[in-house]
């Protein structure tokens, strides 16, 4: 698996500093220790700071293990006895300190701390939770290209080649670096994906694919002309955006990138505040990828921004039967609890809502939350109203 350079090689100044910063914790932080204890564990992190500073891990074990002792959720010295197992090659003991870390941690978990554990669990070949550690880093850091190069190894890892092939066009429109490593990887994703939907019956599915196959695998069929729409979308040129956008699908009709284009018109134009060809747009999208749980979610949103209830309840409804997997259902629930509050459905929305807190991680988890807790606000309003009503 790919590792940046900026994971590989920390400069010394940079470690020194951040292993001070995070020090200064506070006894809020100590998730159950006294303060006493978190200041006691606290020194004994430091005495472990020039070992980790110099990656001398063995020598930095005792005085993390020893701090854990005096206060078992110490963040920093979960976070480095963890990475400690790992360098020693201690696997699953890396596994159960990473696994403590998140938990301790909980919201605040960092990006890098599901990097971590996702490396781990992929050594220990359990490769849907190595997964599930990347989505939920991507969730933290969504252009970091190690953890889009990590993910998209890891479906396919799990025979998700659709999330595989999504992923990897993730990397080459983000990471210029890495786009010569990841072609090869790409092609062979989109392969086993038309292969997979065609063994399903899917044959507009697996055209998509093959199409998308053979034009990654050419090099051919309007790249240029797609790197550009990246270019201008990544500057927040949206109006050259969409004007390339669809230059790009009136002069590319048979391009496996159609559904990518359509996604990348749908959002420049919603920047632009046009919603309406937005809308057109993401369903011209779904109609190829109907399984796109985010661009479910994203035209959902709009159509309630504007009081469209009942067409985003449509929309939703539409979309169930297509969105399996689990990762992008918290996306399509997300978007069917916000249909459901535009049309005054308070309960069946706090259920979705529900939904999205229990299986997702990160700021989608805590939106959720908070999306409940308004459901229950916007129940208890409605209720006063009849009440003052006298019915």
């Amino acid at each position: 698996m790919y590792k940046s350079s900026q994971t590989v090689s920390i400069r010394p100044i940079l470690l020194i500093l951040l292993l001070v910063a995070t020090t200064t914790l506070t006894a809020v932080d100590a998730m159950g220790c006294s303060e006493a204890q978190y200041k006691e564990a606290d020194h004994a992190f430091m005495v472990a700071r020039d070992f980790i500073q110099a990656r001398n891990w063995n020598e930095a074990i005792p005085s993390l293990e020893s701090a854990l002792a005096i206060c078992p959720e110490h963040v920093n010295s979960l976070r480095y006895l963890g990475k400690a197992h790992y360098a020693n090659k201690r696997y699953a003991d890396a596994q159960t300190t990473q696994e403590k870390l998140i938990e301790a941690t909980g919201q605040d978990a960092k990006s890098g701390d599901y990097m971590d554990l996702g490396k781990t669990y992929a050594k220990l070949k359990e490769y849907r939770k190595a997964r599930q550690a990347y989505v939920n880093a991507s969730r933290l850091d969504p252009t970091n290209c190690s953890i889009l190069y990590n993910m998209a190894v890891m479906h396919s890892a799990v025979k998700d080649y659709p999330r595989s092939v999504e992923a990897y066009e993730q990397v080459l429109d983000n990471c210029p670096d890495l786009r010569e490593k990841a072609m090869p990887s790409l092609v062979k994703a989109c392969q086993k994906a038309a292969e997979r939907e065609s063994s399903f019956g899917n044959v507009a599915e697996a055209k998509l694919y093959e199409a998308k196959r053979a034009e990654y695998g050419s090099q051919a069929g309007g790249s240029v002309g797609y790197q550009v729409i990246v270019d201008k979308m990544k500057a927040k040129d949206w109006g050259a955006a969409v004007e390339q956008c669809n230059s790009f699908l009136a002069n590319n009709p048979e391009s496996g990138r159609r559904d990518n284009v359509f996604l990348n018109l749908a959002r420049s134009s919603h920047q632009l505040g046009q919603d309406n060809s937005a809308i057109e747009a993401y369903r011209h999208h779904l109609e190829i990828r109907p399984d796109n749980g985010k661009a479910v979610e994203e035209l959902l949103t709009i159509l309630s921004t504007h009081e469209r209830c009942e067409e985003a309840l449509g929309e939703a409804e539409a979309a169930s039967p297509n969105v399996k997997d689990d990762l992008q259902k918290a996306y399509l629930f997300y978007g069917w609890g916000e249909a459901l509050e535009c049309a005054g459905q308070y309960q069946e929305a706090k259920e979705k809502f529900r939904w999205v807190a229990s299986n997702a991680t990160g700021a989608y988890k805590r939106h959720a939350q908070d999306k409940m807790e308004r459901q229950d606000q916007l129940l208890e309003r409605r209720r006063l109203q009849r009440e003052n009503a006298g019915y």
